[in-house]
């Protein structure tokens, strides 16, 4: 991500700092920050896909997980916690989906 600024650097900003410097000074921070915050954004929103297709992705693993375990007798779903691995799935998802 190419930024104007360093994150650091806004966050050592004061407003006093910024109306005290020249006009100039002044119209160059704002035009970084509308251009840093548009990067910024569009990086969230790629971001916030990217786990949305992970999430489905991890949705569609847990369903296969219970159809597939659905085959194996009693015993061996006991034995290798098939219960546990889809709560264990399920608590993965509830945690990360905000979308549902």
């Amino acid at each position: 991500m190419n930024l104007q600024r360093t994150l650091q650097q806004y966050a050592n900003c004061t407003a006093s700092g910024v109306v005290g410097g020249s006009k100039a000074q002044m119209m160059y921070f704002v035009e970084d920050a509308k251009k840093d915050i548009a990067t910024l954004s569009s990086a969230l929103a790629a971001k916030d896909a990217e786990n949305e297709r992970l999430r489905l992705a991890l949705k569609e693993a847990r369903e296969m997980v219970a159809h597939w375990g659905a085959y194996a007798s009693e015993y061996f779903q006991d034995k290798h916690d098939l219960p546990g691995d889809l709560g264990e799935l399920d608590a993965a998802l509830a945690g990360g989906s905000d979308a549902s």
